[in-house]
Protein backbone atom coordinates (compact mmCIF):
# COMPACT_ATOMS: atom_id res chain seq x y z
CA UNK A 1 0.00 0.00 0.00
CA UNK A 2 2.81 2.28 0.86
CA UNK A 3 4.57 1.67 -2.42
CA UNK A 4 1.37 2.45 -4.33
CA UNK A 5 1.05 5.76 -2.47
CA UNK A 6 4.70 6.61 -3.17
CA UNK A 7 4.22 5.76 -6.82
CA UNK A 8 1.21 8.11 -7.06
CA UNK A 9 3.18 10.89 -5.36
CA UNK A 10 6.10 10.39 -7.75
CA UNK A 11 3.74 10.57 -10.72
CA UNK A 12 2.18 13.78 -9.36
CA UNK A 13 5.63 15.28 -8.80
CA UNK A 14 6.77 14.30 -12.27
CA UNK A 15 3.66 15.83 -13.86
CA UNK A 16 4.07 18.99 -11.78
CA UNK A 17 7.74 19.29 -12.81
CA UNK A 18 6.81 18.74 -16.46
CA UNK A 19 4.16 21.46 -16.26
CA UNK A 20 6.63 23.81 -14.58
CA UNK A 21 9.24 23.05 -17.23
CA UNK A 22 6.77 23.74 -20.03
CA UNK A 23 5.62 26.97 -18.32
CA UNK A 24 9.22 28.06 -17.88
CA UNK A 25 9.99 27.28 -21.52
CA UNK A 26 6.95 29.30 -22.66
CA UNK A 27 8.08 32.27 -20.53
CA UNK A 28 11.60 32.08 -21.95
CA UNK A 29 10.20 32.03 -25.50
CA UNK A 30 8.02 35.06 -24.76
CA UNK A 31 11.04 36.88 -23.32
CA UNK A 32 13.18 36.10 -26.37
CA UNK A 33 10.39 37.27 -28.68
CA UNK A 34 10.04 40.54 -26.72
CA UNK A 35 13.79 41.21 -26.89
CA UNK A 36 13.81 40.46 -30.64
CA UNK A 37 10.87 42.83 -31.22
CA UNK A 38 12.59 45.58 -29.23
CA UNK A 39 15.78 45.11 -31.26
CA UNK A 40 13.87 45.31 -34.54
CA UNK A 41 12.13 48.52 -33.40
CA UNK A 42 15.50 49.96 -32.36
CA UNK A 43 16.95 49.21 -35.81
CA UNK A 44 13.88 50.68 -37.53
CA UNK A 45 14.05 53.88 -35.46
CA UNK A 46 17.75 54.27 -36.29
CA UNK A 47 17.09 53.78 -40.00
CA UNK A 48 14.20 56.27 -39.92
CA UNK A 49 16.38 58.85 -38.14
CA UNK A 50 19.15 58.37 -40.69
CA UNK A 51 16.64 58.76 -43.52
CA UNK A 52 15.29 61.95 -41.94
CA UNK A 53 18.81 63.40 -41.59
CA UNK A 54 19.66 62.55 -45.19
CA UNK A 55 16.41 64.01 -46.55
CA UNK A 56 16.97 67.17 -44.51
CA UNK A 57 20.54 67.50 -45.78
CA UNK A 58 19.42 67.11 -49.41
CA UNK A 59 16.59 69.64 -49.05
CA UNK A 60 18.86 72.13 -47.28
CA UNK A 61 21.46 71.77 -50.03
CA UNK A 62 18.79 72.41 -52.70
CA UNK A 63 17.49 75.46 -50.85
CA UNK A 64 20.98 76.94 -50.46
CA UNK A 65 21.58 76.49 -54.20
CA UNK A 66 18.25 78.01 -55.23
CA UNK A 67 17.66 80.80 -52.70
CA UNK A 68 19.51 83.98 -53.67
CA UNK A 69 21.88 85.62 -51.20
CA UNK A 70 19.92 88.56 -50.02
CA UNK A 71 19.42 91.40 -47.67
CA UNK A 72 19.32 91.05 -43.96
CA UNK A 73 16.34 92.20 -41.99
CA UNK A 74 16.18 92.31 -38.22
CA UNK A 75 13.25 90.64 -36.58
CA UNK A 76 9.97 89.40 -37.92
CA UNK A 77 8.15 91.28 -40.64
CA UNK A 78 4.69 89.99 -39.69
CA UNK A 79 4.03 88.64 -43.19
CA UNK A 80 3.24 85.06 -44.08
CA UNK A 81 5.94 83.11 -45.87
CA UNK A 82 6.00 82.06 -49.49
CA UNK A 83 6.98 78.47 -50.23
CA UNK A 84 9.46 76.82 -52.55
CA UNK A 85 9.27 73.16 -53.55
CA UNK A 86 12.51 71.36 -52.75
CA UNK A 87 12.96 67.60 -52.73
CA UNK A 88 9.21 67.03 -52.47
CA UNK A 89 8.79 69.44 -49.54
CA UNK A 90 7.08 72.86 -49.50
CA UNK A 91 9.71 74.94 -47.73
CA UNK A 92 9.59 78.49 -46.39
CA UNK A 93 13.40 78.63 -46.22
CA UNK A 94 15.96 77.46 -43.71
CA UNK A 95 17.16 78.24 -40.21
CA UNK A 96 20.78 78.15 -39.12
CA UNK A 97 22.93 78.66 -36.03
CA UNK A 98 26.31 79.69 -37.49
CA UNK A 99 28.18 79.48 -34.18
CA UNK A 100 27.22 75.82 -33.76
CA UNK A 101 27.44 75.04 -37.50
CA UNK A 102 23.83 73.83 -37.50
CA UNK A 103 21.26 74.36 -40.26
CA UNK A 104 17.90 72.86 -41.20
CA UNK A 105 15.35 73.38 -43.95
CA UNK A 106 11.94 74.57 -42.71
CA UNK A 107 8.73 73.32 -44.23
CA UNK A 108 5.48 75.28 -44.26
CA UNK A 109 2.73 74.61 -41.71
CA UNK A 110 1.19 71.91 -43.87
CA UNK A 111 4.37 69.89 -43.36
CA UNK A 112 5.12 66.32 -44.17
CA UNK A 113 4.47 65.00 -40.72
CA UNK A 114 7.82 65.47 -39.10
CA UNK A 115 10.39 64.32 -41.64
CA UNK A 116 12.01 67.78 -41.61
CA UNK A 117 11.40 70.79 -39.31
CA UNK A 118 8.22 72.74 -40.04
CA UNK A 119 6.63 76.08 -39.18
CA UNK A 120 4.08 75.04 -36.56
CA UNK A 121 2.81 78.56 -35.84
CA UNK A 122 3.39 82.11 -37.08
CA UNK A 123 0.80 84.04 -35.08
CA UNK A 124 1.50 87.79 -34.79
CA UNK A 125 4.97 87.42 -36.27
CA UNK A 126 6.02 85.02 -33.49
CA UNK A 127 7.37 81.86 -35.09
CA UNK A 128 7.34 78.33 -33.70
CA UNK A 129 9.44 75.81 -35.61
CA UNK A 130 9.12 72.18 -34.54
CA UNK A 131 11.47 69.49 -35.68
CA UNK A 132 11.88 65.75 -35.29
CA UNK A 133 14.22 64.70 -32.49
CA UNK A 134 16.50 62.95 -34.99
CA UNK A 135 17.30 66.35 -36.56
CA UNK A 136 16.90 68.71 -33.62
CA UNK A 137 18.80 66.56 -31.11
CA UNK A 138 21.67 69.05 -31.41
CA UNK A 139 19.49 71.91 -30.11
CA UNK A 140 21.07 71.28 -26.72
CA UNK A 141 24.38 72.51 -28.24
CA UNK A 142 22.87 75.95 -28.96
CA UNK A 143 24.02 78.40 -26.28
CA UNK A 144 22.28 81.45 -24.85
CA UNK A 145 23.56 84.49 -26.78
CA UNK A 146 24.02 82.53 -30.03
CA UNK A 147 22.72 84.04 -33.24
CA UNK A 148 19.96 82.23 -35.15
CA UNK A 149 19.22 83.22 -38.75
CA UNK A 150 16.02 82.40 -40.62
CA UNK A 151 16.36 82.85 -44.39
CA UNK A 152 13.17 82.84 -46.46
CA UNK A 153 12.78 81.71 -50.08
CA UNK A 154 13.55 85.22 -51.36
CA UNK A 155 16.89 85.30 -49.58
CA UNK A 156 15.72 87.72 -46.87
CA UNK A 157 17.37 86.81 -43.57
CA UNK A 158 15.97 87.58 -40.14
CA UNK A 159 18.38 87.50 -37.19
CA UNK A 160 17.54 86.42 -33.67
CA UNK A 161 19.45 85.99 -30.42
CA UNK A 162 18.98 82.94 -28.19
CA UNK A 163 17.66 84.11 -24.81
CA UNK A 164 16.95 80.72 -23.20
CA UNK A 165 17.12 77.01 -23.83
CA UNK A 166 16.12 73.93 -21.91
CA UNK A 167 13.48 71.35 -21.14
CA UNK A 168 9.82 72.22 -20.72
CA UNK A 169 7.41 69.55 -19.50
CA UNK A 170 4.29 71.02 -21.13
CA UNK A 171 3.87 72.82 -24.47
CA UNK A 172 1.46 75.26 -22.83
CA UNK A 173 4.29 76.47 -20.59
CA UNK A 174 6.39 77.73 -23.50
CA UNK A 175 6.68 81.50 -23.27
CA UNK A 176 6.04 82.95 -26.73
CA UNK A 177 9.04 84.83 -28.04
CA UNK A 178 9.88 86.02 -31.57
CA UNK A 179 11.30 82.62 -32.60
CA UNK A 180 11.11 79.24 -30.89
CA UNK A 181 12.82 76.05 -32.04
CA UNK A 182 11.57 72.94 -30.28
CA UNK A 183 11.61 69.17 -30.41
CA UNK A 184 10.25 66.32 -28.32
CA UNK A 185 12.70 65.26 -25.65
CA UNK A 186 13.67 61.60 -25.39
CA UNK A 187 11.79 61.24 -22.13
CA UNK A 188 8.62 63.25 -21.75
CA UNK A 189 8.93 66.97 -22.39
CA UNK A 190 10.05 69.37 -25.07
CA UNK A 191 13.51 70.82 -25.60
CA UNK A 192 13.00 74.51 -26.41
CA UNK A 193 15.32 77.24 -27.71
CA UNK A 194 13.70 80.68 -27.37
CA UNK A 195 14.98 83.62 -29.38
CA UNK A 196 14.39 87.36 -29.50
CA UNK A 197 14.58 89.38 -32.71
CA UNK A 198 17.81 91.34 -33.01
CA UNK A 199 17.17 95.07 -33.16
Amino acid sequence: MCSLSNSKNKNKNTRRQTRMSVSGLVLVCIGVAAVAAAFILFLYAGAAAGNSREKSRQVLETLREVIPGGEEQTGPDGEHFSVLEAGGFSCIGYVEVPESKLAWPVEDAKGSGGVIPFLADDTDGKLLIRGPRALFESLSDVKVGSRVILTDVYGVSRSYEVISSGLVDDADKIERTDLILCTKDSFSGLYVVSCRAEQ
